[in-house]
């Protein structure tokens, strides 16, 4: 089994092929629309792109108490929205895979 510790686990061979679940977490990926997307085939795949903090945290917990600062998470008028996009968007995936975990 080929391992390199300074690349990303189970991406591209590195540490065979164990891979059970992964999920992803990444700033905006610029000239993408917001996609929320969930594919099946293997595994369970949901993708959501360039997503606010407050959308992804209102899907996972279906709602959200005291956010704090409101303006990292709610588009302002006083604030340019191409500007306030790209410093507070979001990428997310988590992929599953369908078959049962092995007992350890």
């Amino acid at each position: 089994m080929d391992f390199t510790p300074n690349k990303p686990l189970l991406v591209d061979g590195n540490g065979g092929d164990r891979l059970l679940f992964r999920g992803t977490f990444g700033k905006c990926i610029n000239g993408v629309e917001v996609i929320w997307d969930t594919r099946d085939s293997n595994a369970i795949r949901f993708d959501v792109i360039n997503a606010s903090i407050l959308a992804l945290c209102n899907f996972a917990i279906n709602g959200i108490g005291n956010v704090g600062n409101p303006s990292r998470y709610i588009h302002s008028d006083s604030i340019p929205f191409d500007s306030w996009y790209k410093r507070n968007v979001y990428c997310y995936e988590i992929i599953a895979l369908r078959t049962p975990i092995p007992k350890l």
